[in-house]
């Protein structure tokens, strides 16, 4: 048995909690994704007045490992001689319990035990698994049982028959709207062309800031044990609207696991959608938003990728979005870029 005593949390997270991730089913870009040290901001707390100084507070868990169309749960690292406190459990708490993850569990680990938590039995609550992972052949079979990708949709199907009432089973969508509240963006180019793109890319995104756009009707069917929920998406403009539907983002099909929407905020339905489309050759990108885009000089394939946080109260379904469209330069081998719009939804249902 080797000794790992000396492990700092760098050390933890590659050579033990990665492999397991691996051998749990994860991967990264796979229906089991694993987001490694996203940060998340916490709204902003202050004694007094605001001020321009206030930094804001942010949050960046080890690992989000997410069951596509299921649920998510968070696992934070710690050095192999820093004990699992009252401390470091309420931190990884307030991971899986910030409104963007949701996880239904979290989970922590330095090496030599490991622990797991319903996240809605809050950070004081009893661990529902807390093992040692040194000289413990039955671990990975253990925490299999609570955090592989079949036990995290069996469980959030269980979840979600336990939240909802026969009337947020189906039920038509008849208007809303999606306001863009936030945009980031990432940009792996070479050097020489950067400056140009992400020039143009800062300007889009930050134009979108504020934007309302309508969502004109659709639908929640429940069936089978899973949920659809399929959204007309409406734009500002009609040449905004008409180059949405040549690229065949102007309806969004959401999924996920579960018998009907979540009535409870705090234990909201997580809905994801994703699609690639390709921009063809020739495609006019120039719309009442963005009038300098550029024609496309040849096919620009892209992923679109939504996922919403909502919650159903009487004949609104609220709730927050993040849209991200990610997609790789044909004319630059490795390049790639992407942008993520958040913000907040609302849809009015009968």
């Amino acid at each position: 048995m080797r000794d790992i005593s000396s492990f700092n949390e760098t050390d933890v997270r590659e050579d033990i909690l990665s492999p397991l991730i691996k051998s749990l089913g994860y991967a990264t870009g796979t229906d089991n994704d694993v987001i490694r040290e996203a940060t998340f901001r916490y709204p902003l707390m202050q004694l007094g007045r605001p001020s321009k100084n206030d930094k804001p507070i942010t949050g960046r868990p080890d690992y989000i490992c997410t069951v596509r169309g299921a649920g998510r749960w968070v696992l934070e690292a710690k050095a192999a001689f820093e004990a699992i406190t009252a401390e470091t459990i309420h931190q990884a708490f307030t991971y899986a319990n910030h409104h963007d993850i949701a996880a239904i569990f979290f989970a922590l680990s330095n090496g030599k035990c490991f622990l797991i938590f319903r996240t809605a039995g809050g950070p004081f609550s009893k661990p529902i698994l807390d093992i040692e992972l040194e000289g413990n052949d039955n671990a990975e079979a253990e925490i299999l049982n609570f955090l592989s990708p079949d036990s995290i949709r069996e469980l959030s199907l269980e979840v979600a028959c336990k939240k909802i009432s026969e009337k947020s089973k189906n039920f038509q969508i008849i208007s809303g709207e999606a306001t863009f509240e936030n945009s980031t963006y990432e940009l792996h180019v070479p050097a020489q062309v950067r400056p140009i793109m992400e020039s143009k890319l800062r300007s889009q995104s930050q134009q979108l800031i504020g934007t309302i756009y309508p969502l004109r009707g659709g639908n929640v069917i429940c069936e089978d044990n899973k949920i659809f929920v399929n959204v007309e998406l409406g734009a500002p403009s009609l040449n905004d609207e008409e180059l949405q539907q040549r690229l065949g983002i102007d309806k969004i099909h959401f999924q996920t696991v579960g018998n009907g929407l979540s009535e409870k905020a705090n234990e909201p339905t997580i809905l994801e959608s994703v699609q690639t489309v390709v921009a063809k050759a020739g495609e006019n990108f120039s719309s009442t938003r963005f009038p300098n885009s550029q024609i496309m000089p040849y096919d620009f394939p892209m992923e679109v990728k939504v996922d919403a946080v909502v919650f159903r109260n009487g004949d609104e379904i609220s709730g927050k979005f993040y849209y991200t469209v990610a997609a790789r330069v044909p004319q630059l081998p490795g390049s790639s870029l992407s942008m993520q719009l958040t913000g907040r939804l609302i849809l009015k249902c009968r």
